[in-house]
């Protein structure tokens, strides 16, 4: 394809340089060909847009973020966490 507006037909068995566009002496599957090369194009370009996915868009949105320290899940575990002698080393380092 040498722009946006023309497309060139090549057969590449025979032809594996595209030395030769055949689209004239095949118009009948250069049109087949370009018509199926927009379609590919116009969904590609769908896709892009999100109308392909329930979010509107190709990957969901991260979700927000959260200090680990806050949510409840780790709460059990920060008693152990800050007892720990790496943390001791740390906090001794700041004052």
């Amino acid at each position: 394809m040498s722009s946006a507006r023309t497309f060139e037909v090549y057969d590449l068995d025979a032809d594996p340089r595209e030395s030769r566009d055949i689209s004239k002496d095949q118009p009948a599957v250069a049109a087949r060909l370009r018509e199926t090369r927009l379609q590919w194009n116009a969904s590609v370009d769908a896709s892009v847009a999100g109308k392909d996915y329930p979010e509107g868009w190709v990957l969901a949105k991260d979700p927000s973020t959260q200090s680990w320290m806050s949510g409840p899940e780790y709460q059990p575990y920060l008693k152990g966490v800050a007892a720990a002698p790496r943390v001791q080393r740390y906090r001794n380092y700041e004052k």
